[in-house]
């Protein structure tokens, strides 16, 4: 992050600009550059000073580009979709490590506004203990994985990351 920062300062100075990154801005907020002595004005969200020439960019909720201003420089900038959420499905519903062998996982990749995401890609899966499978379709926006219970006698608490990439 701080090499980007640094990129978008040292390119605006290079050439009087708004120093935009190469994606559309998140909904969270992105770094973006200015000739440092101009304010930044932002229309579609609200623009804060970070360090001089730099400032940290919001867009407002459901907005799809914002407008910004330093002086007589003007840019526009997409903004991303919000994020949605990968749904998550156990069977059986309460394993026991010792009795069950295996986990059948159940994924649903949503939209944002919960929709099913049928272009998403598979979620990336990291479990706190055992040993989870790859990720296979299961109908668009579904996956299916398998997870296979620890051998070890104490007991565990076991989480499960489901993570879909937004670029």
């Amino acid at each position: 992050m701080l090499t980007l920062a640094l990129a978008l300062a040292l390119g605006a100075q290079a050439a009087p600009a708004i120093g935009l990154p190469p994606w559309p801005l998140s909904p969270d907020g992105e770094l973006v550059a200015a000739p440092p002595g101009a304010a930044l004005e932002c229309r579609g969200g609200e623009a804060e000073p970070v360090a001089p020439g730099l400032w940290r960019v919001r867009p407002a909720e459901g907005v799809a580009e914002v407008a910004l201003r330093a002086g007589p420089l003007e840019a526009r900038a997409a903004v991303e979709p919000p994020p949605g959420r990968v749904l998550v499905a156990w069977d059986p519903p309460a394993p026991v490590k010792g009795r069950d062998r295996e986990v059948a996982i159940s994924l649903e990749v949503r939209t944002a506004a919960g929709a099913l995401d049928e272009a998403a890609p598979a979620p990336r899966l990291t479990a706190s203990a055992g040993r989870v499978g790859p990720p296979e379709p299961a109908g668009p926006g579904r996956f299916r994985a398998r997870l296979e219970l620890p051998e070890t006698r104490f007991p565990e608490v076991l989480a499960l990351f489901a993570v879909v990439a937004r670029c």
